[in-house]
């Protein structure tokens, strides 16, 4: 009927079957399946109702939220690099990493022509050119183009202090702020040496006087 060759005409447009794979139209990412696809559109979505009860990042499906714990809050990272040995929790990530041994970067930017070794990375990259900020902070409204900064911003609202320097024991709820802390530490280490530098010169030089 004409109205299932309209069904099927929009449904070939919004999936964009290409080499038997379908391809997302936001972002450009491939599927073998459209239940896939399906499932990975949500991504796009601003609505993320499965929340992590340890980070409070939150996911579109809840097979995300399992991966996200088992991996990051539980460390399970099954796939292993066969050159280097590092460790992945997902099949993807180890395929993308593999290109940084082999130099391949399949991935091109259409717009300055940079190339990346994941889809992935180049969705990120495109940001850079559309200026697009798609994940915000449902505390404040900060937005970000990386999830990973927001996830770090949202901590600020928690209170949570995870990183502790090693030398004095002060926490900070950002990393960055935890390197710049560490650089007090470095320059007394160095002031410390310097003074002892000199104090040797000193008694030295003192010594050679009174016995010379």
């Amino acid at each position: 009927t004409l109205a299932a060759r309209c069904s099927l005409r929009q449904h070939r447009l919004t999936c964009q079957r290409t080499d038997r794979k379908f391809r997302c139209a936001e972002c450009g990412k491939e599927f073998s399946k459209h239940s896939y696809l399906s499932a990975h559109r949500r991504v796009h979505l601003s609505d993320k109702p499965f929340k992590c009860p340890v980070c409070e990042r939150g996911f579109t499906t809840r097979r995300g939220l399992h991966v996200h714990q088992l991996s990051v809050h539980r460390g399970l990272k099954p796939f292993t690099c066969s050159v280097c040995r590092r460790a992945f929790s997902q099949q993807s990530g180890l395929r993308a990493h593999l290109r940084t041994h082999t130099g391949e970067r399949p991935h091109t930017c259409e717009q300055c022509g940079n190339s990346f070794s994941s889809r992935s990375s180049l969705s990120v990259h495109r940001r850079v050119h559309t200026g697009e900020k798609a994940f915000s902070c449902d505390t404040c409204g900060k937005s970000f183009s990386v999830s990973a900064n927001l996830c770090r911003h949202r901590l600020v609202h928690s209170g949570r202090r995870a990183f502790s320097c090693d030398v004095c024991g002060k926490n900070f709820s950002v990393s960055q702020n935890l390197v710049r802390h560490k650089r007090v530490h470095t320059k007394l280490q160095i002031k410390h040496v310097n003074l002892f530098v000199v104090d040797i010169i000193l008694t030295t030089w003192w010594r050679c006087r009174v016995t010379g």
